[in-house]
């Protein structure tokens, strides 16, 4: 990571700044995707990704913190904005932009895929991102810590005021248990018109059998977890969400979904498994994923991984991405 001291006359404009530093960071991807799970057929083709982040932090001469972070990248898989502002002192942080809901933050992903892009690495099956983006791409949230117990709540407002507000809550608690950590968290989360997992999944063929999105209702999802990390380099995680309206007016559902990684020296493994189980059969999900990387030093990872999901009880699909990551 480069890093680049700013001491130019518009940071004098900001009274009170006592530093200001921006880095540089940068990724690169060169891959192979493949299945019948892609949106673009299922013949293998090359993915290359070349991403460049800014992060910028300062601090004010009374202790208060900010910064802001944007991305920009030139692949399709990834998500418009890419950008968060954020203040934080004694009072907690407050983070707005593209970044992650309540329940979201607090929650442990259960995912444990290998590759780089979401596409690749998250199914549906896991329910990993809730109800995030379903009112509009814009989130203000805030987190405050106390001890090994951390708070978070947030709001998602459409920025075309036509859906009502989102909003969120979490907690989690971490403690030190011999040889690793235990993490228990919960969290509440209410969308606006939400219309099912069938509008907001991407990248599956719908004459493959992708659920079709419902009739247009508020959504709820309440959901606890559990996470494990031990120093022998095992990780564990657990989840379980109730949906209220989760594909449309009356359409409510369970969740649930595993996971596991395990890290030794260079290498990384990691497998998940998630359900959905409906009071509409039709809306039924199940999916798993899979993958591993090998760390050659200097930021370089070889990755490979795949999932596959079983919409409606039809015929499983499957995506898969395999190449090296680069770090700068």
């Amino acid at each position: 990571m480069k890093k680049i001291l700013l001491a130019s006359t518009a940071l004098v404009a900001f009274a009170g700044a006592a530093a200001a530093e921006v880095s540089l960071s940068g990724v690169g991807v060169i891959s192979i995707i493949g299945g019948d799970g892609q949106a673009n057929g299922d013949h293998a083709r090359f993915l290359t990704l070349a991403d460049v982040g800014f992060t910028m932090t300062g601090e004010t001469d009374g202790g208060l913190a900010f910064g802001a972070y944007i991305e920009l990248d030139e692949a399709a898989l990834t998500k418009n904005k890419n950008e968060a502002v954020w203040v934080s002192g004694a009072f907690g942080k407050v983070t707005f932009g593209d970044t992650n809901s309540a329940i979201d933050q607090v929650m442990a992903e259960t995912t444990q895929g290998a590759s780089l892009t979401d596409e690749y690495t998250i199914h549906a099956g896991a329910f990993a991102n809730f109800l995030d983006e379903s009112v509009d791409n814009t989130i203000m949230r805030y987190d405050y810590a106390m001890g090994d117990i951390v708070l978070a709540a947030s709001l998602e407002v459409d920025e075309n005021d036509v859906k009502d507000i989102g909003w969120s809550i979490g907690a989690a608690y971490n403690m030190a248990i011999t040889g690793g950590s235990v993490t228990l968290s919960a969290g509440y989360q209410v969308a606006s018109d939400y219309e099912g997992v069938g509008a907001n999944h991407s990248g599956v063929n719908p004459d493959n059998g992708t659920i079709v999105a419902g009739a247009a209702a508020d959504a709820k999802v309440a959901a606890i977890g559990a996470s494990v990390k031990l120093d022998n380099g095992l990780g564990m995680t657990a989840q379980y969400a109730t949906i209220e309206n989760f594909n449309g007016a009356g359409n409510d559902a369970d969740q649930w979904g595993i996971g596991a990684s395990y890290t030794t020296g260079a290498i990384t493994v990691g497998a998940s498994y998630g359900e959905i189980d409906a009071d509409v059969n039709a809306a039924d999900v199940e999916s798993y994923g899979i993958g591993a990387s090998y760390a050659l030093g200097g930021g370089t990872n070889l990755f490979a991984g795949m999932v596959s999901e079983k919409f409606n009880g039809g015929a499983s699909l499957e995506k898969y991405q395999a190449g090296i990551i680069l770090k700068f």
